[in-house]
């Protein structure tokens, strides 16, 4: 038998919805490493119009991969700012807010977290199924999951960027499913089980 204890917490206090106006239409959020998919998102960029023109995008992270994407977005036109690192989870939480829709391509993770911390400040999420985003975005109300080709990450990226109304509704399911991840709960949830199979093994 396996048995999973969910290890997945946030901060609610901080990654929490507050409203702000929005300052690009799409945010990365992570280390820029080959199984992150950022050629395949900064691809699915080129190509998408948001109302008609090219979209508003930030890429905070680095890694040894900055320098490759840096020269990719230029090459295919994409306008990116790029931020090596924030200064707190506060400033964090804040970037997310000023997101129209946060972006994860990865091939796997363990997570993710960012997509979670997003969700919980009002961000629905795009994403390939990894982690805990196959279940998390499986019913559509809170984000959108795309396959791990380039054409579904546009075309899920353009959905919610593209009807307001949806992006909206979007965001508030996705701050009601992102309770589940509180810190405390999960903490003792987590510990609650590793006393269930303490007790098992006896």
């Amino acid at each position: 038998m396996i048995r999973v204890l969910p290890s997945l917490y946030i901060d609610l206090d901080t990654f929490r919805p507050v409203s702000t106006p929005a300052e690009v239409d799409v945010l990365y959020v992570g280390r820029m490493v080959e199984n992150k998919g950022l050629d395949r998102i900064v691809a699915a960029l080129q190509s998408l119009r948001v109302a008609g023109r090219t979209p508003r995008v930030r890429l905070i992270g680095k890694g040894p991969l900055q320098a490759q994407v840096r020269a990719d977005c230029e090459r295919r036109g994409v306008a990116a700012e790029f931020i090596d690192w924030v200064a707190s989870p506060a400033e964090l939480a804040e970037h997310y807010r000023r997101a129209k829709v946060v972006v994860c391509a990865s091939t796997c993770e363990g997570g993710p977290r960012f997509t979670v911390e997003a969700m919980a400040c009002g961000t629905p999420v795009v994403s390939t199924p990894v982690g805990v985003m196959s279940s998390l975005l499986a019913d559509g109300t809170c984000g959108r999951l795309c396959g791990f080709d380039t054409e579904s990450l546009r075309m899920e990226l353009s959905t919610l960027l593209n009807n307001d109304e949806l992006r909206r509704s979007s965001g508030l399911a996705a701050v009601e499913r992102a309770q589940q991840f509180e810190y405390a709960h999960v903490l003792r949830g987590y510990a609650d089980g590793l006393k269930r199979l303490a007790e098992e093994s006896a």
